[in-house]
């Protein structure tokens, strides 16, 4: 059979990014700011970077913002007591103890307007934000026995656990919030969906005795901290998955993507590596490399293809600064000894088949599941999707 050029070419072109994707999953790390004193708790939405930041070892802090379309570095917040930053849209949030105890406090984007969200007689640490949702843990140190949310449109707040134990930093997405729940005397993962405010729904995502804290959110899929593994958990099939990981300090989610911080040893201290979960066959973790050296790399958050991470490389913990990578996109394309099948595709979800039966592996429109990311190769081999 005569091979065409161009068969030829695409060929070569999926060996060679094969090759690069074995060796390097991530580009390169970049700053967002390399600046005197502490950077941390990083956040990351609509190609802005938001991080607290302190240059007195703890004593003020204050929340920072880098806009990607100019580049220029703005402080968002006037009080100097300023904590735990997450961004949506054109809403920046954070908690804020200008008046003694931590309120939520936001900055408008598009107003250039700080302004006060909410305020309770308690706390109010830990503040996530979905949509027109924030929600956040209330207490005294050390106890936090609340989730409470606050909805944006109605401006009112409301409560969505208040059982007895600590509760541990809330995530949301759209009406599912996820926390880490010690109410059994061991660290345990719950769920609750507050489509209904004044009635939350809530159910036990894992409590199987191993030390699950540390819970993140993403369309239908939870990702946490699952003694020293990560556990994966599916809200629709209901299934479980875990890959053994080691301790986990932060992790985050992003479409099917997971990035954990986690220990490399004693020589490595904490790295960052990323998880591609498939939902094809199960539930399916495949792992990969982001960042690797002798330095510790902790608070890491995810954004479509930005990672975004905590660095203390350059003098220890109070002169940690913000890194990112951007994962690498890779080439889907299939060997030539295939040329009945066309699939150069390049961050792509659409893989077309011609002339050929995948037998139920894509739908009618050539259509497969494939991560936004797109950072795993998949092959179409003799009818059959290799995964």
């Amino acid at each position: 059979m005569e091979v065409r050029k161009e068969s030829l070419l695409i060929y070569y072109l999926y060996i060679l990014l094969l090759l690069v994707s074995i060796t390097n999953s991530a580009r390169s790390a970049q700053s967002v700011s390399v600046d005197i004193g502490y950077q941390g708790n990083p956040a990351i939405g609509n190609g802005i970077y938001v991080w607290e930041q302190t240059i007195d070892q703890g004593q003020h802090y204050d929340i920072y913002g880098r806009f990607s379309c100019d580049d220029e570095i703005r402080r968002l917040s006037s009080s100097g007591q300023a904590r735990w930053p997450d961004i949506y849209k054109d809403l920046v949030i954070w908690s804020d103890k200008r008046r003694g105890v931590y309120d939520i406090w936001g900055y408008d984007l598009k107003a250039s307007k700080e302004f006060e969200i909410c305020r309770m007689d308690d706390n109010q640490i830990y503040p996530a934000i979905h949509n027109n949702i924030i929600v956040w843990v209330t207490g005294e140190y050390p106890c936090w026995p609340a989730v409470w949310g606050y909805s944006l449109n109605s401006k009112c707040a409301f409560k969505i656990c208040d059982t007895p134990g600590n509760k541990w930093r809330p995530d949301i997405f759209d009406n599912r919030v996820v926390w880490g729940d010690y109410r059994t005397g061991n660290w345990d993962i719950y769920c609750s969906d507050i489509s209904n405010f004044n009635d939350p729904n809530e159910m036990v995502i894992d409590s199987s005795g191993k030390y699950q804290r540390s819970a993140v959110i993403y369309g239908t899929l939870i990702a946490y901290e699952d003694g020293p593994n990560l556990g994966i958990y599916d809200l629709v099939s209901k299934q479980k998955s875990s890959y053994p990981t080691g301790l986990i300090n932060d992790l985050d989610i992003y479409d099917n993507q997971v990035v954990v911080s986690q220990w490399g040893g004693a020589t490595n201290g904490y790295d960052i590596w990323g998880y591609r979960i498939s939902r094809r066959f199960g539930l399916k973790i495949t792992p990969y490399t982001i960042a690797c050296n002798k330095s510790d790399q902790y608070c890491v958050v995810l954004d479509g293809q930005k990672v975004l991470w905590c660095d203390d490389s350059i003098c220890g913990y109070y002169q940690r600064d913000i890194y990112y990578s951007m994962l690498e996109p890779l080439l889907a394309a299939l060997p030539s000894e295939y040329p009945d099948l066309k699939t150069l595709s390049i961050l792509g979800r659409s893989w077309k088949s011609i002339g050929t039966s995948l037998e139920g592996d894509i739908d009618q429109n050539g259509e497969v599941e494939m991560g936004d990311l797109g950072l795993f190769i998949q092959i179409y081999r003799s009818g059959t999707l290799i995964n």
